[in-house]
């Protein structure tokens, strides 16, 4: 378990069974699609609550796992992932042309996804 100021980061229980339904609610992301519940509204989104996750999770990773390097994939039009890894100051190192596919076209086609990958090392980290 991991505590931030305003977030408690564990497992899901069964009584989260409500909230995490209306949270998969408002996936937009195709890798999560098929996690998508059926209704969409925008109460989670632009509070910060995912740079204080991230920033918890990134931390607990280099001082409590000995992890070295940390890295993340994002879509190339997934904008607001990459401007939340570089403010936590993940650098972007590639991009992967059509890496994959989460979704077909009308055909039944996969459409495959530029991906970006972005790091931080953990003497970069402990810097900020």
């Amino acid at each position: 378990m991991i505590k931030t100021q305003r977030l408690v980061l564990r497992p899901f229980k069964e009584s989260d069974l409500d909230d995490l339904y209306e949270y998969l609610s408002e996936i937009t992301i195709h890798c999560f699609m098929d996690m998508k519940a059926e209704t969409r509204n925008e109460r989670y989104q632009n509070k910060g609550y995912m740079t204080e996750a991230a920033r918890a999770d990134i931390t607990y990773l280099f001082e409590k796992c000995g992890a070295r390097r940390v890295y993340a994939y994002t879509e190339d039009y997934n904008i607001s992932c990459q401007k939340l890894l570089e403010k936590l100051g993940f650098r972007r190192e590639g991009l992967y042309k059509e890496f994959v596919s989460f979704v077909n076209d009308e055909q039944g086609n996969p459409i495959y996804e530029n991906t970006y990958e972005y790091a931080v090392l953990k003497k970069e980290w402990s810097q900020k």
